[in-house]
């Protein structure tokens, strides 16, 4: 069992894949893998020790989250913000 994890931790794509299941999860399709938010994700869990805990915590906090980038040939959806209507008694 040890070698099989050796050779699934040591391969090239095993940090690309799990971000992209990351996406997967948290955008509901995949990122673009030339993209320097995806970079920064695969390196940070490279970095980790491939600790999925952290890198998922990341993820969840990454400006991803803050505005969702598109794989093309989707563009990202800006909405301004309303301030909420506060109803009085």
């Amino acid at each position: 069992m040890d070698e099989l994890a050796n050779i699934l931790a040591n391969h090239s794509q095993f940090p690309i894949a799990w971000i992209q299941k990351l996406c997967m999860w948290g955008n509901s399709q995949r990122c673009e893998e030339t993209d320097d938010e995806f970079k920064r994700l695969v390196k940070f869990f490279k970095n980790k020790n491939f600790n999925y805990r952290l890198t998922v915590r990341e993820f969840f906090s990454s400006a991803w989250r803050a505005v969702i980038t598109y794989a093309a040939p989707w563009k990202p959806a800006l909405m301004p913000l309303k301030q909420p209507t506060i109803l009085k008694a």
